[in-house]
């Protein structure tokens, strides 16, 4: 539960909601019922899809994929009386990189307290250092001298200041700032 609260923003996961993962062959559907204790699966959908529909990582028949989804939604809710109207969708594929960038930091003031802008200035470093390794591993891989790629998502996944484990720094002072930052990217044309 600890890793979908992550995708709403906090104290409003959905009563109800779907999960989608997009593959280049398959279409998955889970349909899930938040109890406020835990999350229960309510039901499951899964359609194939015709072989032309995702090559090379992107889309090639839009209408046979949304086909695909629209049976395997109601292959997941047919039996349920709940409805939904809130999804998480997965991005995943040979072109989806992601990885966690760490870095720690001397704070030159030690007694001034984090400010929210410094952490985001902090993140949109590691950010920056995280683009180049994803262009540097993506455009091999795609065999063009250059590719344009789009942060999907980041995360702070961790952060410690002078070794303590906070779940936000901002408000806190310290000499020494820990960040792990987890980040996603694609190429343009595949999202």
């Amino acid at each position: 539960m600890e890793l979908l609260k992550r995708f709403f923003p906090e104290k409003s996961l959905p009563a109800n909601f779907l999960t989608i993962d997009l593959g280049s062959d398959t279409v998955k559907v889970l349909a899930f019922k938040n109890s406020h204790e835990e999350l229960v699966v309510v039901g499951t959908g899964k359609q194939s899809l015709p072989w032309s529909a995702v090559r090379g990582g992107g889309i090639a028949s839009e209408e046979a994929v949304l086909e695909a989804l629209n049976l395997a939604v109601s292959e997941a809710t047919s039996n349920l009386k709940e409805h939904f109207t809130t999804a998480v969708v997965g991005l995943t594929g040979e072109m989806v990189v992601n990885f966690t960038t760490a870095a720690r930091l001397h704070r030159p003031a030690t007694e001034q307290l984090v400010t929210s802008k410094e952490l985001a200035e902090t993140e949109q470093k590691l950010i920056d250092v995280a683009f180049i390794e994803a262009e540097k591993q993506l455009t091999p891989f795609m065999g063009l001298p250059e590719v344009e790629i789009e942060l999907i998502t980041s995360k702070l996944v961790s952060v410690k200041i002078d070794n303590f484990v906070v779940e936000n720094p901002v408000g806190f002072k310290g000499d020494q700032l820990e960040i792990s930052l987890f980040t996603a990217f694609a190429p343009k044309f595949y999202l």
